[in-house]
């Protein structure tokens, strides 16, 4: 068990609690960059920022090797909180706990996803200590939504043979290739009347454990979507009711942990429309019993509403819910074991006269993403509904030959005595992009266990994220 005072007291730890207390959500990074800057500059070092608010810092070698080794994380994080949770992500510092081997927050998101990138690399450009061939370090902005920070980046002035992105979730794990993705945002105009109900209730899908939808798509975990769109389909076909305005998700890369719908009945029909919802809940919870152990519906009465979505429109917005794909598309024939496509329906909202449907597809096959594009095309036309795509990033095709993969391998077995495995991730990386910006360069990508992650249960192995720092200090000294 970790003493969080004596932990702090660690070059990584220390850092990554520097970061910590500064707000860094996508499209938030002003300070964080700004941050990165004076880091950079307090240590007498080039030190760069662009209009995107990357920040690239280059330090000299200090080994006989000429040699340069690109480290790259990115500064942003995923913001979420518990529902009740009093906290401004916008504002406030993330508040650390330490629960035996594992660093976590307090209600929030961690943002070790990818603050322990930031962390390391920050300990070693401070370090006068350490072997290291010439290093150029890469923080990037907004990677979590829209990768647009590595999409703006130039790589011209910033040369590099190697490149060892930091952004994995995964101890012994050497990660050479990765799936690519795209946004596909789905928009529709919906109509409303003034309310003809009598009472109006907040219901909310919640308990459920989300998580990253490239890292945990493989888990079969329940959106809290579908269970929305199963449960007001339930109702409908039972009942008049309507509904007032449905929310939820924080990122389309999240597969969202609850979803809020303003549910409007007559009064006649109160008690048996909530004792439906309550048959409902235990139906769904036998279903998710194994997996989904915290799944409940939380109903509470609100003042009436003014106005009602009109009741076309509530059953496209079903229609949409039920039929946009969730979780695994194809499973790799390739590589065993490992997710080729997915789809996930992080967002949903209502602002004035029109729905927003907030997905992501992830692929390793340009084809098979191509393909999933099109059915989102059809999907739009059979509801009148407007899609857009946006953020379409590249996957990072593995290569046979591989110097840096070879040291790892040999690296990480002589320090721990435990072969790593060499493999591929579902989840988007910038590599995709660092493997069109630099193609003859060498990459691979590692990065400490870390659990949870996009969820206010993420939570970083203490242990994990000290052997994979050694590890990496260790590989850098004998690059050459």
């Amino acid at each position: 068990m970790y003493n969080i005072n004596e932990m702090l007291k660690q070059d990584i730890f220390k850092n990554f609690k520097k970061i910590s207390k500064i707000p860094r959500g996508s499209h938030n990074e002003e300070k964080i960059s700004e941050f990165l800057l004076e880091f950079g500059k307090s240590l007498g070092l080039e030190t760069y920022k662009d209009e995107h608010l990357n920040i690239i810092i280059k330090k000299a070698s200090t080994s006989d090797s000429n040699k340069t080794v690109m480290l790259q994380g990115h500064m942003d994080m995923v913001c979420e909180k518990e529902r009740k949770f009093d906290f401004d992500f916008l504002n406030d510092g993330v508040e650390l706990i330490v629960e035996g081997d594992y660093l976590t927050a307090n209600k929030t998101t961690l943002g070790a996803d990818n603050g322990i990138a930031i962390a390391y690399t920050m300990s070693i450009l401070e370090s006068d200590q350490l072997k290291h061939p010439n290093i150029v370090a890469l923080f990037t902005a907004n990677e979590e939504d829209g990768m647009g920070g590595i999409i703006g980046f130039n790589p011209e002035k910033f040369p590099c043979d190697i490149i060892i992105n930091i952004d994995a979730e995964e101890e012994g794990k050497i990660f050479t290739s990765c799936a690519g993705a795209v946004r596909t945002n789905l928009y529709k105009n919906i109509s409303f009347e003034k309310n003809k109900y009598d009472k109006s209730f907040s219901v909310i899908i919640g308990g459920l454990l989300g998580g990253h939808s490239g890292m945990e798509i493989d888990k079969n975990r329940i959106s809290a979507f579908k269970v929305t769109a199963r449960l007001l389909s339930e109702l409908n076909e039972i009942f008049d009711i309507s509904i007032s305005d449905i929310v939820g998700g924080t990122s389309a890369t999240a597969i969202p942990r609850s979803c809020e719908v303003l549910l409007n009945v007559n009064s006649i029909d109160v008690d048996i429309v909530l004792n439906k919802i309550k048959d409902l809940e235990k139906k769904y919870f036998m279903e998710f019993d194994l997996l989904e152990k915290g799944f409940n519906i939380e109903i509470s009465e609100i003042s009436n509403c003014d106005k009602y979505i009109i009741k076309d429109d509530f059953i496209t917005i079903i229609d949409i819910l039920t039929l946009i794909d969730q979780g695994i598309n194809t499973m790799s024939l390739s590589v065993p074991g490992v997710v080729e496509s997915s789809t996930n329906l992080g967002l949903i909202k209502i602002t004035d006269n029109e729905i927003f449907f907030g997905n992501v597809i992830r692929s390793a096959e340009v084809s098979i993403k191509e393909y999933m594009i099109v059915k989102f095309q059809k999907l739009a036309r059979l509801t009148n509904s407007t899609l857009k795509t946006l953020g379409d990033y590249p996957e990072w095709k593995f290569k046979k030959e591989s110097y840096i993969r070879v040291l790892m391998v040999e690296t990480y077995e002589k320090l721990y005595e435990i072969k790593p495995i060499i493999t591929s991730v579902h989840c988007g990386l910038e590599c995709g992009y660092l493997s069109i910006d630099y193609p003859n360069s060498d990459m691979v990508s590692i990065g400490p266990n870390l659990k949870e992650v996009h969820t206010t249960n993420e939570k970083m192995d203490i242990s994990s994220a000290i052997r994979v720092y050694e590890f990496l200090k260790e590989v850098l000294s004998k690059v050459n």
